[in-house]
């Protein structure tokens, strides 16, 4: 159980610095062009969207974002992305005025930013369904824990039990 919930995280993890990069490789090209620029190299760009990478998946993880149990199309997990796509641009920014010098375009890392929000957002929400189903699946990540004792949980409980008692193809671990 623990093993398939931490690969899960490390494909969350992997596919969202996958997904950044390819988020500032598509804003290049669209704004640039495919033909390689002598003004505005690739490879010092690509450098640049490498080393803010881990910074913006650490915005990313402070914020909470990568939380399995977390409903990724809340309102607020939504808002949280919007926020670190913005620090990504932010840092982004920073770290090629600071590492190359002068930027070759505003409307650049605009470009970049709604597009790494597109593509995350996307992705996270449908990454949240893929990994309830996983999660879900025999055995479940997380199975029913009944706290207390009350009328209702008494008839939950029998239940439960007579399931067990019905269908015991699908509680071989119970029997």
């Amino acid at each position: 159980l623990i093993m398939r919930r931490s690969l899960l995280l490390i494909l969350w993890l992997a596919a969202d610095i996958v997904l950044f990069l390819g988020a500032y490789v598509a804003a290049y090209f669209l704004r640039v062009g495919f033909i390689m620029s002598t003004d505005f190299p690739l490879d010092r760009y690509l450098q640049t969207v490498l080393v803010v990478s881990p910074l913006w998946l650490g915005v990313m993880w402070q914020l909470g974002v990568f939380r399995l149990l977390r409903v990724q199309g809340d309102k607020r997990n939504l808002l949280h992305i919007l926020f670190a796509c913005v620090m990504g641009s932010a840092m982004f920014t920073l770290a090629y005025y600071f590492l190359h010098g002068q930027f070759f375009s505003r409307l650049l890392l605009v470009e970049a930013g709604i597009i790494n929000l597109i593509l995350t957002s996307v992705w996270h929400l449908a990454f949240d369904q893929w990994q309830r189903k996983l999660l879900r699946k025999d055995p479940p990540a997380y199975p029913t824990l009944i706290i207390g004792c009350n009328r209702e949980t008494e008839k939950l409980v029998a239940m439960l039990q007579g399931l067990v008692k019905d269908y015991p193809q699908l509680f071989p671990e119970i029997q």
